[in-house]
């Protein structure tokens, strides 16, 4: 997981101009990701939702990292409601999509910061949803050659015209957009 995060953070900093700070060559715990916020000034950070649950957890941490940044995104996994809703109502949380297939979804960034567990993918992801079962559906990301900017997927696989994820998403219940 942690090499797929790498590549998004490079290619967000080669598209946006961003200064790129990466850990430093230990194992990313809190502690270094404090002194990270403690000493260079940034605003925003990506990390694995782990880090973010111990972050949490950790008053001190917490209040540093409200302080020092605006936005923090991870790249799926789980994060409880509480620890993500506290979290998201002082900074905001966005949920990244990257696989190292893949590299990273195009997505939008949404006007309630109470929506911090939902996506809502941008339209040059090219991804549509296969209804599947119970609420249930499936991405599937359709080639398309304008597009082909923000579909690495088909890079890799060059021969396909659609890309199962193989991955079920539930609509968010009040805005179907995310």
């Amino acid at each position: 997981m942690f090499h797929a995060v790498y590549l998004v953070k490079m290619a967000y900093s080669t598209f946006t101009g961003a200064t790129l700070v990466l850990s430093p060559i230990v194992f990313l715990t809190t502690n270094v990701v404090n002194v990270v916020f403690t000493y260079i000034n940034i605003n925003c950070a990506i990390m694995a939702s782990l880090l973010i649950i111990d972050i949490y957890k950790n008053p001190k941490y917490l209040a540093n990292t409200i302080q020092s940044i605006i936005s923090l995104a991870y790249v799926r996994g789980t994060m409880s409601r509480t620890i993500g809703d506290n979290v998201s109502s002082k900074i905001e949380l966005i949920i990244m999509f990257s696989v190292t297939k893949t590299l990273s979804y195009p997505i939008e960034l949404k006007d309630d910061l109470k929506d911090w567990e939902y996506v809502f993918f941008s339209s040059f992801a090219g991804c549509k949803f296969r209804y599947v079962r119970d609420n249930l559906y499936e991405m599937i990301v359709i080639r398309n050659p304008e597009l082909s900017l923000f579909q690495g997927v088909f890079a890799t696989f060059s021969k396909l015209n659609k890309y199962s994820t193989n991955n079920l998403y539930k609509a968010y219940p009040i805005k179907k957009r995310l």
